[in-house]
């Protein structure tokens, strides 16, 4: 099995593109269950972590900007007084 790590969208994008089986990760819980039980066994596994946009939030206009890959401690820890449903939620 292919491990990609892409460090930006464009390398991320090209990734996926050239390997269109690649099952993208983040954290990899899931997809490393289905992989340790041979449940799944993709051809190439495209690591996201390295992409730092995706693991940061912020201001956009009116509204708040929740990348893919926030982590869970940090909605719930610093995302509650301005987001407090989407902390309840998580």
């Amino acid at each position: 099995m292919e491990f990609l790590s892409p460090s930006t969208f464009q390398e991320a994008l090209a990734a996926k593109s050239a390997a269109f089986d690649a099952v993208p990760i983040m954290g990899g819980t899931d997809v490393m269950v289905e992989l340790n039980f041979d449940r799944r066994r993709p051809g190439a596994l495209l690591d996201l972590s390295r992409i730092r946009e995706l693991a940061q939030w912020g201001p956009e206009g009116p509204y708040l900007r929740l990348g893919a890959g926030v982590a869970y401690t940090e909605i719930v820890e610093r995302l509650a007084a301005r987001a407090p449903a989407l902390a309840r939620a998580a």
